[in-house]
């Protein structure tokens, strides 16, 4: 028999914007335009995903796109972030967050 899946989580965020969680993906061959990675940042409560380009995984040009992110976020919602989430990427997430 079947087990059932509860749909309904506890553990989901009420208020959009303030759980917000991140992926860092890639290493494919360069585009066109020499992107090879993508930053998904997804919200836990609306389910919004945003998904940016990048050329490299460092720090300098991982951490201004989440900023971008999170600060656009913020603004178009009213809400602030109050946790941010990374699979254990601290080489390219850093401690800043």
């Amino acid at each position: 028999m079947k087990e059932l899946f509860n749909k309904k989580t506890d553990k989901r965020e009420g208020r959009r914007v303030r759980r917000l969680h991140a992926n860092l993906s890639g290493y494919y061959l360069a585009s066109v335009r020499g992107f090879r990675y993508f930053l998904v940042v997804l919200c836990n409560a609306s389910r919004i995903v945003w998904v940016k380009l990048l050329k490299t995984k460092s720090i300098d040009e991982v951490y201004p796109a989440l900023d971008k992110i999170r600060k656009r976020a913020e603004q178009l919602t009213g809400e602030k972030c109050a946790y941010f989430r990374a699979n254990n990427g601290t080489s390219e997430f850093g401690y800043t967050f």
